[in-house]
């Protein structure tokens, strides 16, 4: 035991906090024995913070209070080090339990501290992580400022596997932003990274994601073949989540040359596989998907059917892009029932979640099917300014295909 604990010791004094090493070897209980003959603070100090990080989830009490044990030892400690890493453990403990507000508070104070004693590496990862957190917010171009910080710092600091992580981070955030092109050019830079350093993850996420961009940039035949290539990937590494979901892509090209059949094959192989795996988010992109199949069918009421699935699963999922585009579908299936009435009440419910995430793209489809219901009912007036918005939109972030229907309702 003796011999353990000097060998603890030593590490610890060696390692602590430059990395906080997650000790797998050890049980909880010889964590807290290790404790119990430890003297010196630094070495309490990362024995309480792994501590923290093994006791089970469930036992949020005991997690909290190893947290609050290192951080009241860093303070007496009175070196910033030390205060900034018991910080940033006290953050992903918020992070980990969803309390998102309070885990920015932390990593805010984290990365003051870090740029104070000039740790590069941390306060890249403490802007990473502010940028995920303002994301589950809904302030997501805050999130992509900070990505954008962190993506900076990383390129400075030439860390590979760290400028794939931001970059994608940063292409993401464009990307829910609607700005397709910037995300096309920071998906093509990970992707690039990823394939050079054979990082299969990554380069599986780039492929998937670069498809959805020329996808929504109207060009198919392109979309399909970085589709086609992540399909591969996925199910060579039988990654059933990523194959969910790229098949359900791949569905969506097929649908956009007017195969359905082929498409919805595609929509129910995808949420076949989502269901087994319990995955709320591919499952609700599956259901939505094969709605709309039954919509331009004119099966109205399966239609409603599956955006109802799809509208819960995006809400289990925590999704709001994915709640606002649902309830635009939903709208359009009123507005082709002739409910114009239902279809502005679901386009508007579209507009306000689509504006509360900051999302130009939803929000300038919204807006233009609104203009569209508005008219149809001869309130020209409302109609005139949802398309005015929408076109607005359309023109700053290169929206074709939604500016030329607002030209058509003007």
């Amino acid at each position: 035991m003796v011999f353990l604990h000097k060998i603890s010791v030593l590490i610890y004094l060696l390692v602590f906090p430059f990395i906080l090493l997650s000790q797998k070897s050890q049980t909880t209980d010889s964590l807290i024995r290790l404790l119990a003959d430890s003297e010196q603070d630094t070495v309490r100090l990362g024995l309480f913070i792994e501590l923290s990080n093994k006791i089970e989830k469930k036992d949020s009490l005991k997690k909290f209070a190893y947290a609050d044990s290192a951080l009241t030892i860093s303070k007496s400690l009175q070196k910033q080090k030390y205060l900034a890493f018991s910080l940033k453990n006290k953050a992903w403990l918020f992070q980990t339990y969803k309390n998102y507000n309070d885990a920015i508070a932390f990593y805010k104070k984290t990365l003051f501290l870090f740029e104070k004693i000039g740790n590069k590496p941390e306060m890249a990862t403490a802007n990473y992580e502010l940028g995920r957190m303002y994301y589950r917010v809904n302030k997501p171009q805050k999130s992509l400022d900070l990505h954008k910080k962190a993506l900076e710092t990383r390129n400075l600091l030439n860390d590979t596997s760290k400028i794939i992580e931001s970059e994608t981070a940063v292409a993401i955030m464009f990307w829910r932003l609607g700005e397709l092109n910037d995300a096309e050019k920071h998906f093509l830079r990970s992707l690039q990274l990823s394939e050079k350093t054979n990082d299969i993850k990554s380069t599986s996420t780039a492929l998937n994601s670069l498809g959805a961009i020329y996808w929504g940039l109207g060009r198919f035949n392109r979309a399909l073949e970085y589709y086609e290539t992540a399909l591969a990937i996925a199910k060579k590494t039988n990654n059933n989540i990523n194959y969910a979901l790229v098949v359900n892509n791949i569905g969506l090209v097929y649908q956009e040359w007017g195969k359905n059949d082929i498409a919805l094959e595609n929509y129910r192989d995808g949420l076949k596989v989502a269901i087994k795996g319990g995955h709320f988010y591919a499952s609700a992109y599956s259901y939505i998907n094969i709605g709309k199949i039954y919509q331009l069918n004119k099966e109205y009421k399966t239609a409603l059917v599956n955006f109802d699935s799809s509208l819960v699963n995006y809400k289990r999922a925590s999704k709001k892009i994915g709640i606002a585009f649902t309830y635009r579908r939903k709208g359009n299936v009123y507005f082709e029932m002739g409910n114009i009435e239902k279809a502005i009440e679901y386009y508007k419910l579209s507009v306000k979640i689509a504006d509360e995430i900051n999302s130009k793209n939803h929000l300038a489809k919204a807006l233009s099917a609104l203009a569209k219901a508005y008219f149809k009912i001869n309130d020209y007036s409302s109609s005139n300014i949802a398309a005015k918005k929408s076109l607005s939109i359309s023109l700053d972030n290169s929206y074709r295909n939604i500016a030329k229907d607002n030209y058509f309702t003007l």
